[in-house]
């Protein structure tokens, strides 16, 4: 439901994605971004992260806007993005539509057939070496 998306949008915010581990197969219509997941609903004793996977199903349209370029995110530093929200818009006939949106503009727009979002801790939480700020 929307409602669900929302409660994982709050959990994926600030996560650190890199533009080369984000995977869009349209065989499978299916998107997974690997990310490091800032902790929000665990802050005690100290702020931590985790390495974590988004997999959204029924993809049926992928479309990226001011995404970094292919030589920039292999580079030897590579262009991180942060995860800013995951949100449903209208989509077009029947679809829904995910758009996922990064922090200095890129963003990802989804036409699903149905919300279906699966967020999953691949690994033990580390300590954050810095916690998200926003104004």
């Amino acid at each position: 439901t929307v409602d669900d998306v929302a409660v994982i949008s709050a959990l994926v915010q600030d996560a650190a994605v890199l533009p080369a581990e984000v995977a869009f197969d349209p065989r499978a219509r299916r998107l997974v971004l690997l990310m490091n997941r800032y902790r929000w609903e665990e802050k005690r004793p100290a702020p931590t992260r985790v390495r974590a996977a988004l997999r959204i199903e029924g993809v049926l349209k992928a479309q990226r806007r001011d995404w970094p370029a292919e030589a920039a995110a292999t580079a030897a530093i590579p262009h991180v993005l942060d995860l800013l929200a995951v949100t449903v818009e209208p989509g077009a006939d029947e679809a829904a539509a995910l758009a996922l949106t990064f922090a200095g503009g890129p963003a990802i727009r989804l036409e699903v057939e149905c919300l279906d979002l699966v967020l999953e801790d691949l690994t033990d939480p580390w300590i954050a070496r810095v916690t998200p700020a926003h104004d």
